[in-house]
């Protein structure tokens, strides 16, 4: 399991994004590099 710290507060603009503020941690649950688009899904 990988855990970072959210460095910047992210406003979600759209219901499939999840809002988060600056110092969370968030776990990363999957990395999907296959259309490399840099999105993960995660899990605060």
């Amino acid at each position: 399991m990988l855990v970072v710290r959210a460095v910047h507060t992210f406003i979600a603009e759209h219901g499939d994004e999840l809002e988060f503020q600056a110092g969370e941690q968030i776990e990363i649950l999957e990395k999907d590099d296959a259309f490399g688009d840099g999105w993960w899904r995660v899990s605060l």
